[in-house]
Formats: C-alpha cells, structure tokens, sequence
C-alpha cells in the first residue's frame, strides 16, 4: 500500500505548488477589493483541475504498476487502496462545493460590506471631534485647561452684560477684560440661587453721580447712599469678589461637563461633521470654540463602534481558517490601527501569499523632466496630469481662515505655523471625503518645508500636490494672506507617508 503511494505523493508534490503559486501571483496582482477576494477562489479551481488532471495522468500511464482494474482512481479500485480514493475524492468535493462560487462570493461580499462599514465609522472617528480632527482626547491636560478657559469666557460674556454701577463698572471689566457682548442665551448660566446679573447688578438709583456725592453728602443721598454703597454690588472691591467667587464657579462647571462627557471611554460627543458645524457660539477674543452645539452622537457610542469594529476584524482573521477564506485578513491595517488610530493611512488589506511566492517587482518610474510648475527632478516630481481638486483647496482654506482656531490665520508665515494650517487643512478635506496630507515630498523628493499639501480620493492612482503657503517661513504677512492653491504636480502615491520616492531627510539647518 505505502509503495503504490509514493508516486501519487510525488505527483501532488509537483502538481499543486504549481498551481498555488500560479493562483497566489494572479490574486496578488489583482485589484484589491471584491475583485482580489474572489480571485482568491480561484485557487480551489487550480486545485481540481490539478486532481483531474492527475488522475487521467495516472490512469493512463501507471494504471499498470499500481493494480489492475483501470487503476487506482479508475472504477474498480482495489480495496488495499480505497482510504486514499476516499480522501481524494473527500478533497475534491470540499473545494468544488462547500468553497465553490457562492460561498467565495457570500463571504467577499461580507468582507467589502465590513471593509467600508470599518473605514467610514473610522473616518468619523478620526474627524468628527468638536474642534475637528479625532473625536478622542489627544491631550488631557490641554483638555481640562481649555474647559476652564471656556468657562473663564462664558464668564467674561455674563459680566460684559451685567448692570455693574457706573462709576466703577467700566475698570472692573477691564480687569476682567469682559469689554465684548457675547449671546449666551443658548446656555444656563445661574450657578446658585441668584444669578450673577442679579448679584452683582448695582441698586443705587440710575441717575447716582458718585463724584457729586463726594461732593456734597448730605444733598446727594447722605447716609441712606452710604448704607447702599457699602453693599457688595455697589463698590469695587465687593463686586470683585463676587466675580471672582463667579469666575471660578464657571471654570469650575466646564471642566466638569468636558470631564463628564469624555472620562469613561476618552472619547469626545460628536456635534457636526467638522470644526465649523460643531460651534454654536465662538469667542470674540480668540475665535475658539466658547459654546458648543448640542451632542448628536455619544461619546460612548462612537467608542464602542470603534472597538467593536477592532474586534470584528480581529474575529474575521481568528475564524478564516480555511483555504478561500484566507483572502483579506488585514492584519497590518489592524496594527496600525493599534499604533496610531488618528492616522488615515493605515495600509491596506492583503491578500498573504508571500512565501513561497516569487513576483517581479515593478519597476519605478524613470525621472521625468518636470513640467511647469512641477519643481525638482526626482521621483517625486511632475508625471503629467492636471489639478482636480483646486476647487476643495480653496473650500478648505477658506473655512480654516473663517473659524482661525487659536487665531491661526493671523500668526505670522513661520514654517511652524504654515505646517499647523495646512494640517488643519487637511482635516477640512478628510471631513469632505478626501484624503490630504502634509507628509509629502517636494521635487526633489525631500520633506515637505511647511509648503505643501497632498490631496487624493480613493481609487486615485497618483496624488495632487499644491504649494499652498507663498513663502513659507518668511514670517513677513500673516497666515490668511500667504494662501494660494498652486498645483506643483501630480505625483505617485509613494510621495506621501514614510513610503517616499527615494529622498532623504535634509540636514538640520547649521547653528
């Protein structure tokens, strides 16, 4: 028995490497998606074809040596080898039914139903926060800070429309800075029994001339004026009590609301598809955010799609233990994932088939002279083609100079703050759909000076890049006037990330 086998050993050895390998090649040259993960069912036709062919092989030329009867896999085989017919024959019909067309089909389907579902609660992750950018808290301490300042703000809104007494309200809210009306009527206010406005509102009469009184007590009020000035609305120093007792209350019930909404998973609610939808009320002094719309999703629920995404993906690959459906496990994006969650670029899905696999490697591109506009002559240089999205540039600069976060659009053109817009930019485009990056090769295919912002959709092939900062360091205008939508190339997808064209890092400039 165990000698009549060998050949049979001997042939699959030689069979079905062939046809793995001719199967592995055509599914990794494919495109990745529906169309990969269903070239992966090729393989089990490779596989009974190979087993056809094998038998008429074997039937024909050592029917024979290894019995009579039309041979091993012939009709009358001899019963010494019916265990091996058997697995045969229970090999065949597990790779041409069970994992036939439906089931490659059913499950490549599920596969892209669970990529996109991935990508897009993702992609809200990763851009709907309240001030743009990820929805989680990136920085605790700036976090709880920036919640007092808000507090500080609605502050400085409730004093600048208090009834403060004339004669000393005007240099009380300098003190304060609290000079700017602000509409704090989409928000409560009252922090005790009593508003502030009630408070710390004077009583003395509206036509009391505090100057005239020093002037003449008795025939302006005498003692009855001094019994009211002695309460704490109508002096300095008690209404500086007050509004410090008021102040911190405030600061005190923003932190406490930020804390509240974030503490148990780190997640902040989403309020608006981006930074400019998620405001209600901005801040006359700096242009943050001072009052923010009302949560559309929770915090909680965003995070729990997050990790439940993680963990669909992690149970696909612990359950794709069978031959078709080791097509798409995704085991790099889910790492990266891990290693930065904020990060769009994440790779891709793909289809293992490294080993023992031999594939040619592309070739890259030869040099092209650039263009005009292009700049430089590496890898990253102009490869022809034209701007398509000039227009969503604009768009996005144009809604980052409008809501100027932290005042950004008016910070000097430093590389520091030219490179802080364009990223803000770029979470602008990603809130729209795009991808855009600042992590992009010039020409000459060395790092991005502050200057540049790469732009692409899914599916794109190459990627468009824009000067979009004149003079980037010079520090000579401000950041709103140095924008432009400069087209400078379109370029490989290579050009962004750490997956460059072949430059390298300059040299740090000499002290």
């Amino acid at each position: 028995m165990f000698k009549k086998l060998i050949p049979i050993l001997i042939i699959l050895s030689l069979v079905l490497p062939s046809a793995i390998h001719t199967a592995q090649a055509d599914v990794l040259d494919s495109t990745i998606g529906f169309t990969s993960c269903a070239a992966g069912g090729y393989l089990s036709g490779l596989i009974s074809k190979g087993l056809d062919d094998l038998t008429s092989w074997v039937n024909q030329k050592l029917g024979g040596f290894l019995g009579s009867g039309g041979g091993i896999f012939g009709s009358a085989v001899p019963v010494t080898d019916e265990r091996a017919q058997e697995l045969i024959d229970k090999f065949k019909n597990t790779y041409t039914t069970k994992e036939g067309v439906e089931d490659i089909v059913a499950r490549c389907a599920a596969r892209e139903v669970l990529t996109a579902m991935g990508k897009n609660i993702l992609n809200v992750a990763r851009t709907g926060g309240r001030d743009g950018g990820p929805a989680w808290v990136r920085n605790w301490r700036n976090f709880q800070l920036e919640s007092q300042y808000r507090g500080e703000g609605i502050f400085r809104g409730m004093l600048s429309s208090t009834n403060i007494c004339e004669y000393f309200g005007s240099d009380l809210k300098d003190v304060f800075q609290a000079n700017q009306q602000v509409n704090l009527t989409q928000i409560k206010t009252r922090s005790g029994l009593d508003s502030f406005a009630l408070q710390a509102g004077c009583t003395l009469p509206s036509n009391f001339d505090f100057d005239a009184y020093k002037q003449d007590f008795s025939g302006n009020g005498g003692w009855e004026a001094w019994s009211r000035l002695l309460e704490p609305q109508n002096n300095f120093y008690g209404t500086l009590f007050l509004s410090l007792d008021e102040v911190n209350k405030q600061r005190v019930i923003e932190e406490s609301a930020a804390l509240n909404e974030v503490t148990p998973t780190g997640f902040t609610s989403v309020r608006g598809r981006n930074a400019a939808d998620s405001c209600e009320v901005r801040n006359p002094r700096d242009g943050s955010c001072l009052i923010y719309k009302d949560i559309l999703t929770p915090g909680g629920i965003l995070s729990s799609a997050v990790v439940a995404g993680i963990e669909t993906e992690l149970q696909w690959v612990a359950t794709s233990d069978e031959l078709d459906e080791l097509i798409a496990t995704g085991i790099e994006v889910l790492i990266n994932r891990l290693w930065d969650l904020s990060n769009p670029d994440e790779g891709n899905y793909i289809v293992p088939g490294k080993v023992n696999v031999s594939i040619t490697p592309f070739p890259m591109p030869t040099p092209r002279t650039p263009g005009p506009g292009g700049g430089g002559a590496g890898f990253c240089s102009d490869q022809g083609g034209s701007a398509d999205y000039t227009g969503a540039l604009r768009s996005a600069m144009d809604s980052v100079i409008a809501n100027n976060p932290s005042g950004i659009a008016d910070l000097p053109n430093t590389t520091g703050n030219s490179r802080s817009f364009l990223d803000l930019v770029a979470q602008e485009l990603q809130a729209d759909g795009f991808n855009a990056t600042t992590d992009v090769l010039n020409g000459n295919d060395n790092p991005n000076s502050g200057d540049l912002i790469a732009i692409w959709r899914g599916g794109d092939t190459t990627v468009e890049r824009y000067d979009a900062i004149v003079g980037a360091g010079a520090g000579d205008t401000p950041i709103r006037n140095a924008t432009t939508t400069g087209f400078t190339g379109d370029i490989p997808l290579g050009c962004t990330g750490s997956g460059g064209g072949g430059g390298e890092e300059e040299p740090p400039p000499a002290s």
